[in-house]
């Protein structure tokens, strides 16, 4: 009976997944930014849903093999989604743009890993290697949440859209 609950919980995501971001999208709200407000707020942080349904159906797998299964599921996610960011970059318009994509990429990196190394040398002079830490927090950016958005906007084609997703290459948490 532990698969079964498990299948529950998995259903349920999907179908809050896929009714969520319909309902936001009245207000705007990108798809991507729906999902991810679906997991903050069902997750283990907030209203914790999947331990208490898991609960709920009493006979299931421990929770925390279920977020662990989880978490696997949301990198291959992940990586499926570089994969297709990766196919959506148009060789051609990016040399062409090769320059602002270079400085598009030195400045989205430059700009948040200097100020989150100031923002932890103001908190802590003394602790050099937490100032690094904090500079490579504030520059990582995802393609996960850039590149659906992009998408949604149909701009990958453009001059526009290459560049920031050429630029997100190397970038991502």
């Amino acid at each position: 009976m532990a698969g079964l609950t498990f299948l529950i919980i998995f259903l349920l995501l999907m179908l809050l997944v896929s009714i969520v971001p319909q309902l936001l999208k009245r207000w705007h709200i990108p798809v991507v930014v729906s999902i991810m407000l679906v997991g903050i707020v069902i997750g283990p942080n907030a209203l914790d849903v999947i331990r208490s349904l898991n609960m709920f159906l009493g006979r299931g797998y421990p929770t925390q093999q279920i977020y662990l299964v989880l978490d696997a599921l949301g990198l291959l996610g992940l990586i499926f989604l570089m994969a297709l960011a990766g196919m959506e970059v148009d060789l051609r318009i990016m040399m062409a743009e090769k320059r602002a994509v270079g400085w598009l990429s030195l400045l989205t990196f430059a700009v948040p890993a200097l100020a989150g190394y100031a923002v932890y040398a103001f908190f802590e002079p003394d602790d050099n290697i937490g100032k690094w830490v904090y500079a490579s927090l504030f520059a990582s950016h995802s393609v996960g949440i850039v590149f659906p958005v992009i998408r949604e906007l149909k701009v990958t084609q453009t001059r526009f859209g290459v560049a920031v997703l050429a630029s997100q290459g190397g970038q991502y948490s």
